[in-house]
């Protein structure tokens, strides 16, 4: 809006121009601050940059299998793991 008045400003409105290219400048300052705000927030609520999370094999075949134990237990299948992994 306040752009769309800058256009149609006359050179010699100097005072309604300044005026006009103030308002732009400060409505610029406040959307650059919300756009760092909010990539600050989204940095800390998904911790995007954080180190990164090892994951236990063992843990998450045991927790399917506790998930799927009626099921496996109705069909009589057998499960086998053998893992070999050694964290560095």
């Amino acid at each position: 809006m306040a752009v769309g008045l800058l256009k149609k400003t006359k050179p010699v409105e100097t005072k309604k121009y300044n005026s006009l290219l103030e308002t732009v400048d400060n409505a610029l300052c406040k959307m650059h601050a919300l756009i760092n705000d909010l990539a600050a927030e989204r940095k800390n609520c998904y911790d995007i940059f954080g180190g990164e999370e090892l994951l236990s094999i063992e843990n998450i075949l045991e927790d399917v299998h506790s998930i799927l134990s009626d099921n496996i237990t109705e069909t009589g299948a057998m499960i086998q793991t053998n893992i070999n992994v050694r964290e560095n």
